[in-house]
């Protein structure tokens, strides 16, 4: 068997590394089940500066899909829902 010829032009591999808020339920799409305990997102900084607890644990375990934007928890801002079963699209 031959041995397969490289491109033409030879790309380097590279890695990528992007950071998500932890979340409770596996990246689901929706808020986390319980946010006042899981303070390891606030160590992103746009969600440290745009935490609201109030907001954080009324929207608990709903869908990202449902929420009016001004009701989504501020991890939206950092790809907390990025494993959601639905198209997003969010402007920060």
């Amino acid at each position: 068997m031959a041995r397969p010829t490289p491109p033409a032009v030879a790309s380097p591999l590279r890695h990528i590394s992007i950071p998500v808020p932890w979340h409770d339920s596996g990246w689901d799409g929706r808020a986390c089940q319980k946010p006042a305990e899981n303070l390891s997102c606030l160590s992103l900084k746009y969600i440290s500066q745009q935490w609201n607890d109030t907001l954080e644990s009324a929207h608990s375990g709903k869908s990202m899909a449902v929420l009016a934007e001004c009701e989504r928890p501020c991890c939206v801002g950092d790809r907390g829902y990025f494993m959601g079963p639905f198209e997003f699209t969010h402007d920060r």
